[in-house]
């Protein structure tokens, strides 16, 4: 993933294809993220519905793109799309769009990542950050109001026969921090893992500096690649830094398939504090190149920490 020098910012906008807005009842988040913590000291930074109900930012048709050296107005989703990072290619200067679907867990609209044939592997064909004219929370908040405790709640699903390629990994979402001494810290909390290079995916949890992994074990349960939709849940409680004892749970459909209490989460030096996301949607962790026209559509999104 390449480093974003934000540019002097003007205002742009661009039309692209209407979803539809959903009516104004709305799944309960206990509902939609039964693993979410309830108690008060946990506090909600996100809760996107994309554009469908009124979450995190209200009601909104579209994903605003990034269209160097200027970006589409903030249209109330406080995120924009900086867009595919892979070098000599020809593709659409915008692979996400907001899509209506009648599935999709609690109804509405999808986020929908298009992965065209060809694409390389090693790179994102969408990289959705905060947008720079928002100043309140949603994918990155204040690092004073987080120490480390960090829950993350996504639906998801991948259009059927969606291949990997026999690259090792399709990553969902980074986590980052600009906390004293955490620079160099770059987590995958909610990244898929192949087993020997099949189809199958295997949610892990791939801290970087530190590194690490924390994977569920490779078994048919545990696969959510399979053209349905599935909820995975990441859970972290803070290391003391330098010190093993972090914990991590991951569930899956609310089913916990994953638990580890000596996780390395922040290093000697670093500060345990995580206060920005990116949906970074890496294909590969290998240079295999995307073998068909494929997809992958983003639900409900829930994020909170203390």
């Amino acid at each position: 993933m390449k480093s974003l020098a934000l540019p002097v910012i003007a205002i742009c906008l661009v039309l692209l294809p209407v979803a539809r807005r959903a009516g104004p009842d709305r799944a309960p988040a206990a509902v939609l993220f039964p693993n979410a913590p309830r108690t008060a000291e946990w506090r909600t930074y996100a809760d996107y519905r994309w554009g469908a109900r009124p979450g995190n930012g209200g009601s909104y048709e579209k994903i605003p793109f990034w269209h160097e050296p200027t970006y589409d107005r903030d249209n109330g989703s406080h995120v924009v799309d900086y867009g595919a990072d892979a070098p000599n290619g020809e593709w659409p200067s915008q692979l996400s769009r907001l899509l209506a679907a009648d599935d999709v867990p609690g109804g509405g609209n999808v986020l929908e990542i298009r992965f065209p044939k060809g694409f390389p592997g090693g790179y994102a064909p969408a990289r959705i950050f905060r947008h720079p004219r928002y100043d309140g929370n949603g994918l990155s908040w204040s690092p004073s109001s987080n120490t480390g405790f960090l829950y993350i709640g996504l639906h998801f699903r991948f259009s059927p026969g969606f291949s990997p390629n026999g690259n090792v990994s399709q990553k969902l979402v980074y986590a980052n921090s600009n906390a004293s001494g955490n620079a160099s810290l770059n987590h995958v909390p909610l990244n898929l893992r192949t087993s020997d290079g099949r189809r199958g995916l295997y949610p892990a949890y791939e801290p970087q500096q530190p590194f690490g992994l924390y994977q569920v074990p490779a078994e048919p349960e545990n696969d959510v690649n399979d053209g349905r939709w599935h909820l995975v849940e990441v859970l972290q409680e803070p290391n003391t830094p330098g010190t093993k004892n972090g914990r991590i749970r991951i569930y899956i459909d609310g089913r916990l398939a994953g638990s580890w209490s000596k996780a390395l989460l922040f290093d000697r030096g670093q500060t345990p504090s995580l206060n920005s996301l990116s949906l970074n949607t890496v294909f590969g962790g290998g240079s295999n190149p995307v073998p068909a026209d494929q997809r992958l559509m983003l639900g409900p999104l829930r994020v909170m920490g203390r």
